[in-house]
């Protein structure tokens, strides 16, 4: 199993993906290791490699492993608001370019080099699986949707021990790092900010301007917490899950966004953007909302805050997307792949 390990020090989404994957494919019998770049393998040692991400820090190895005739399947890990013609398009720009200008590539020349060197496509929603059909033209029969997952731990989370250390109870709730443009946490603190009711966003901010940008517009607000990162391990994590009213993914697109599956399974409402797939998840049991718009953003907060959350959302998110389900999937994939 491979991943930048640059994700690793960062640590979000695409690590937790890989590290609960690999947790639960020992109940198949599966041995996964994550690929240490240190090691000398012997490709005669190796059934399969997964990579989680199919971009440019993944491009070389599953080139390698495709010479190698190593097995590899990858998790794509991708979205764009850019609909699959536009994908086609700048492909096809890019391959004639090359004719005459060696070297020149895109994200999508090479996500799409990376989908064709691996025998299987795992995207986390239809929506990342209609863009790498009918942008990256990957055949469908490569393509299996596999979702991301949660851990159990988060259904008997309560709120106590988050609301006596920092006595806050019933807030909006972010969960994510401030500084990325595609998290969109700017908007979502302006959104708040005209709304008389506690918001906390936990994450780490980045020390760049946009980060910047939201340390100020927090500070102009006494309602609006922002919180050092928690690991995601922590029983303060859970329960500041349990303790929230809303929880809020305001970002550009999600494929859903783990915490948000997190929080749905403690029990809060559930507002969250409308792109990347996020309904394949969620279907009518949340609250969408236009990451363009605070306007829009605001009123999703509002109406989560008044509806509450969604009656068996918790238990259908238990019942579809725990992480020994997904690893299941895996191994499925895996087995087909092998043999």
């Amino acid at each position: 199993m491979a991943i930048p390990h640059a994700d690793l020090m960062i640590g979000g989404g695409s690590s937790i993906q890989l590290l609960r994957t690999q947790a639960h494919l020992a109940a198949h019998d599966i041995d996964a290791e994550i690929f240490n770049p240190g090691i000398a393998y012997k490709a005669e040692e190796i059934d399969l490699v997964h990579l989680f991400g199919a971009n440019m820090a993944m491009y070389d190895l599953a080139l390698r492993m495709n010479d190698l005739k190593v097995k590899t399947v990858v998790s794509t890990i991708f979205y764009t608001l850019h609909n699959p013609w536009f994908l086609d398009l700048a492909r096809r720009v890019e391959n004639a370019s090359k004719m005459i200008f060696k070297g020149i590539w895109t994200d999508y020349g090479v996500i799409s080099a990376v989908c064709n060197a691996c025998e299987a496509v795992l995207p986390n929603t239809s929506d990342e699986a209609r863009l790498v059909e009918e942008g990256l033209k990957i055949p469908a029969e490569k393509i299996h949707v596999v979702p991301n997952g949660v851990d159990d731990r988060f259904f008997d989370a309560t709120p106590d021990l988050f609301t006596e250390t920092y006595g806050l109870k019933d807030f909006i709730l972010y969960v994510g790092n401030m500084g990325s443009l595609r998290k969109n946490a700017l908007s979502l603190i302006n959104a708040a900010s005209g709304l008389d009711v506690p918001t906390v966003l936990i994450g780490k901010t980045f020390d760049n301007p946009y980060g910047q940008q939201c340390i100020e517009a927090a500070e102009k607000a006494d309602h609006i917490h922002i919180l050092d990162p928690i690991p995601n391990e922590s029983p303060l994590l859970s329960s500041a899950y349990a303790a929230s009213k809303v929880f809020v993914l305001p970002g550009y697109f999600e494929t859903p966004g783990i915490a948000a599956l997190e929080a749905a399974l403690a029990g809060s409402a559930i507002a969250i953007t409308k792109y990347g797939g996020t309904k394949d998840y969620f279907r009518d049991q949340a609250v969408y909302l236009d990451p363009r718009s605070e306007k829009s953003i605001r009123n999703a907060l509002q109406k989560s805050l008044q509806k509450g959350p969604a009656p068996g959302l918790r238990q259908r998110i238990y019942a579809s997307y725990l992480w020994p389900a997904i690893a299941k999937q895996t191994a499925a994939i895996y087995h087909e792949v092998a043999s």
